[in-house]
């Protein structure tokens, strides 16, 4: 699924007005909200020290507002690729181990 998003800053307004025979007025809510840039993909993904059940990851982190990275490993070309594990933000390296023959 693809996601729209657009980012920015954002004013919303609610105008309600209702009818009745006292004289009330209609009220306006208006709320601002924020949406920050999406995150820059991660580039340049290497693979080292890799034995028969582990390997080292690093990655470059092209952005300064993710939350982490996932990472993700499947048995089958084209998935499904599970999170095995969630780094945090500005980590640039995982060491998978625990790995099978046929782990992608």
């Amino acid at each position: 699924m693809k996601r729209l998003l657009v980012t920015g800053m954002f004013t919303v307004f609610l105008l309600c007005g209702i009818l009745s025979l006292e004289s009330r007025p209609a009220y306006i809510y208006l709320h601002t909200i924020f949406l920050p840039d999406v995150p820059e993909a991660p580039s340049d993904l290497t693979v080292s020290d890799a034995t028969v059940n582990s390997l080292q990851l690093t990655w470059a982190d092209n952005s300064v507002n993710e939350d982490g990275f996932e990472i993700q490993r499947g048995t089958a070309s084209g998935g499904p690729y599970p999170t095995v594990q969630t780094v945090g933000a500005d980590v640039t390296s995982f060491t998978d181990t625990g790995l099978s023959e046929g782990t992608e």
